[in-house]
């Protein structure tokens, strides 16, 4: 077993954090207190990516480091392809008391009027889409956080991050307990519409 990291306790909500998810947070608010605009948060599938980004936008260090005085809610524009990653990240949102959730789909328009501190795109791999690429030259220079559990884009391009945090990797999260282990079997099959009868062997081969 590799030696866990150890790190002072942080709570969202009800819900302690992990080291990587603390360490994650301490990592965003140094980056962006240096005054780095785009910040990647890489983590693996199933480690809490959505709880993680809760952590950064109800920080305190964040909110100084984006110049929000008083008890003003930081506005968060939140933008994801997918309306069941919305969904999620609205109900984790709901226990920062901080934040403003503003939830924008990849595919929608930013209104201009909509007013915000800091963007973060969910499963950020996708900025290759070109929904996308029109939000980002909306979003101009104001932070961006991204959140994705790979930093390649499907067309091979370099994503567009100027700095990328990933404490912790799926192998290591697996040996730590956080994650269970998980075995891939690729299969190849002849282009025929009818995938059933080649469904049924799998399943009794497996």
């Amino acid at each position: 077993m590799s030696e866990v990291q150890t790190y002072e306790t942080e709570m969202f909500g009800a819900v302690e954090a992990r080291w990587y998810q603390v360490s994650t947070l301490h990592q965003v608010e140094d980056a962006l207190e240096r005054g780095v605009k785009r910040i990647l948060v890489v983590q693996p599938t199933g480690c809490g990516k959505t709880l993680t980004s809760g952590l950064i936008f109800s920080s305190e260090r964040v909110r100084r480091a984006l110049g929000i005085d008083g008890d003003r809610p930081l506005n968060l524009l939140f933008n994801a392809h997918k309306h069941r990653l919305l969904s999620q990240a609205e109900e984790t949102y709901a226990n920062a008391s901080n934040v403003n959730f503003i939830a924008q789909s990849s595919f929608q328009r930013i209104a201009d009027d909509l007013e915000w501190d800091i963007a973060c795109i969910d499963e950020a791999h996708h900025e290759a889409m070109s929904s996308i690429q029109y939000q980002l030259e909306k979003m101009g220079d104001k932070p961006i956080i991204g959140l994705t559990a790979t930093p390649d884009r499907a067309d091979g391009m370099l994503i567009k991050f100027e700095e990328i945090v990933c404490p912790i990797s799926r192998e290591q999260a697996v040996e730590e307990g956080w994650l269970a282990n998980t075995y891939l079997n690729s299969v190849i099959d002849t282009p025929k519409p009818n995938k059933v009868d080649a469904l049924k062997r799998l399943f009794d081969h497996y």
